[in-house]
This record gives structure tokens, sequence and C-alpha cells, in this order.
């Protein structure tokens, strides 16, 4: 039961970890979006 406790743990901290990744990951897509915009309308 201690061994089911402790991967319980270990599980709920490897999905805190990828939500928070995910969350930069969203952030930096939305950057790179805004930053090829520019890009293309400092270029017409």
């Amino acid at each position: 039961m201690e061994q089911a406790k402790e991967l319980i743990g270990v599980l709920y901290s490897i999905s805190i970890v990828a939500h928070k990744l995910a969350e930069k990951l969203a952030k930096i897509e939305k950057e790179i979006s805004a930053y090829e915009r520019q890009q293309s309308e400092g270029t017409r």
C-alpha cells in the first residue's frame, strides 16, 4: 500500500510539471506567432 501511495505522489508531481510545461509552451507559441506576424507586416 505504501508503494502505491508513493507512486501516486510521483505521478501527481509529474502531472503538475507537465501542466506547467504545457502552459509555458502555449505562451511561447503565442509569442512566436506574434513575432512572425510582426515580421510579415514589416516586409510588406
